[in-house]
């Protein structure tokens, strides 16, 4: 019962968490990309990092979290812009990226600290891609 009931705690903070969190960047009037982007990046990074200290299907379901992650956060690292200030503003999908690789190094096997490394390449990758795309845009 006490499994279950830290779980239910667990899963109604993270609603919180993402209510919250959302409310907050919408009274700065963020961009909507950031606004709903980074609190459900980050409660996806933080689900995959709970279930990938456990063993066996739950490490499974750890790494198709991360990886889900990783995808929404290059769509929005990676996705050409029409301004400069859309692109400035969106430069802090950066972070919660690189702060998932340097998780996923620090991890024993070799696969998750190949797919962490491999995230950072992808990570800076994405954000020259993307200076190409506003460059060339601008440039018309």
């Amino acid at each position: 019962m006490k499994k279950l009931g830290l779980l239910a705690i667990t899963i109604i903070a993270t609603i919180v968490f993402f209510v919250s969190l959302t409310s907050a960047l919408q009274y700065f009037k963020l961009n909507e990309n950031i606004v709903f982007g980074i609190p459900e990046i980050l409660i996806f990074y933080f689900w995959g990092g709970y279930f990938l200290r456990k063993h066996g299907w739950s490490k499974a379901l750890g790494v198709i979290l991360f990886l889900i992650a990783f995808a929404l956060n290059f769509v929005f690292i990676g996705s050409p812009y029409n301004t400069v200030s859309e692109f400035k503003a969106t430069r802090v999908f950066l972070l919660p990226s690189l702060l998932a690789s340097i998780f996923l190094i620090l991890q024993q096997g070799k696969f998750l600290r190949l797919l962490g490394v491999l995230v950072i390449i992808l990570t800076i990758l994405g954000a020259f891609w993307a200076a190409i795309f506003l460059k060339a845009g601008l440039g018309n």
